[in-house]
């Protein structure tokens, strides 16, 4: 072969390599990336939820009442089809009202989980938050202060940390509508967080409006006789009566007082998730017609998710009234599903980090959601939505005076 036929073959050959080159390496480019790609679909038999709760103790009928209302929310997801085609389970872990075991209960529930719903009670959920930060858990819980949430953002969600503003707004109404209303006695469960700063918030709201508090009565939770807080609140010279414990203390209480002296029903004023059936079963005949009640959600509410879950409820249960707490818990569990949803979780423990960031993220930005009785959108201080209530009792019903929609 002459040199200038070697030369055209050499030439011929590069061309040829080159081509071959333009051809052949996108080729290999895509197959490459089609053998390691990863595949999004969940690797979970089950989309199991750890939820921080109250199974027994004092306030039993709050933590059953809210547990009802999540694995409700979780079976009518399963009746839709679950979650990515996956069932979602509330897997229960019971905090006694007790912080230390909250605590140790959370622990548990963070290990291979990408969220965290609870605790159920402010005090609970004020303990765990910086847990939440530390440990880098996206944990969504109905109650907290909102200092607390916005110190712990963004790995600690709330939807009502607005929820002490709300009781200043509503109770400042009860002297707006009776001016003779200018001294209070006041009675608070001091153990529980929730009763302790919604009382906090009343009084603050009556004596921005001039009433004076005469006297503050601290009632334990488990106390039996209460015919001594019932005398000393009567005999302190007030023209009204605030209460800020549990169904079951309130009514104790409130037959205690009636008993002694018939006291003028609107110059009692009532709170602590009042509006529920222990406390209308407990004080039976007797006359509450024209008290005034502080709540956090309407029974009678027109939605269409509340009448289908209430009706749910009154027929299962066999109550009539549930907690408030039940709204923000059934609507957590709905908010988790559809951020799997939509994100697109897998569940894979090798993308734990990963998918903890996605749902904090997806939490931190959650606009206008709409719940059973509420429309959500979260900030770093916790969601705005949340409605609280004063209801006045008539005719033997709650007829709504005043509602109180936090920003």
């Amino acid at each position: 072969m002459s040199t200038r036929q070697n030369t055209r073959y050499m030439l011929a050959r590069t061309l040829f390599i080159l081509a071959l080159t333009v051809f052949l390496v996108p080729s290999l480019a895509l197959a490459g990336k089609e053998t390691v790609q990863v595949s999004e679909e969940p690797v979970v038999k089950a989309w199991r939820i750890p939820f921080l709760t109250v199974m027994g103790g004092a306030g039993a009928f709050f933590g059953q009442d809210i547990t009802w209302a999540t694995e409700r929310s979780a079976h009518d997801i399963n009746a839709a089809g679950g979650v990515r085609g996956k069932p979602l389970v509330i897997e229960k872990y019971d905090t006694k009202w007790d912080l230390q075991r909250t605590v140790q209960e959370y622990s548990r529930a963070i290990k291979g989980s990408f969220v965290v719903l609870g605790p159920i009670t402010t005090e609970m959920a004020d303990t765990i938050a910086p847990l939440a930060t530390k440990y880098q858990v996206p944990t969504l819980a109905q109650w907290s202060t909102e200092a607390v949430a916005y110190e712990n953002s963004p790995w600690f969600s709330v939807l009502a940390s607005s929820w002490m503003r709300g009781f200043y707004e509503i109770t400042a109404k009860w002297p707006e509508l009776h001016p003779d209303i200018k001294k209070v006695v006041s009675f608070v469960n001091s153990e529980s967080g929730y009763h302790y700063y919604g009382m906090q918030m009343s009084e603050k709201a009556l004596t921005d409006m001039g009433v004076e508090i005469v006297e503050r009565i601290e009632v334990p939770l488990d106390a039996v006789n209460l015919a001594p807080a019932a005398i000393k609140a009567l005999n302190a010279n007030a023209d009204g009566y605030l209460f800020h414990m549990t169904p079951e203390t309130n009514s104790k209480l409130l037959i205690e007082m009636l008993s002694r002296r018939d006291i003028e029903r609107y110059r009692l004023l009532v709170g602590g998730f009042i509006v529920s059936d222990p406390f209308f079963k407990l004080m039976g005949d007797t006359d509450i017609e024209g008290i005034y009640m502080l709540d956090a959600y309407d029974p009678n509410y027109p939605g269409e998710k509340w009448q289908s879950f209430i009706t749910n409820y009154r027929k299962i249960t066999g109550r009539l009234l549930p907690t408030n707490g039940v709204t923000g818990h059934y609507d957590m569990v709905q908010i988790v599903a559809k951020a799997i949803e939509d994100l697109k979780l897998t569940g894979d423990p090798d993308k734990l980090k990963e998918e903890r960031e996605k749902m904090r993220d997806y939490l931190q930005n959650l606009k206008d959601f709409e719940g059973l009785q509420n429309v959500w959108t979260m900030h770093p201080g916790g969601a705005s939505g949340y409605r609280t209530y004063i209801f006045r009792f008539e005719d033997n019903k709650l007829h709504v005076v005043y509602k109180a929609v936090l920003d």
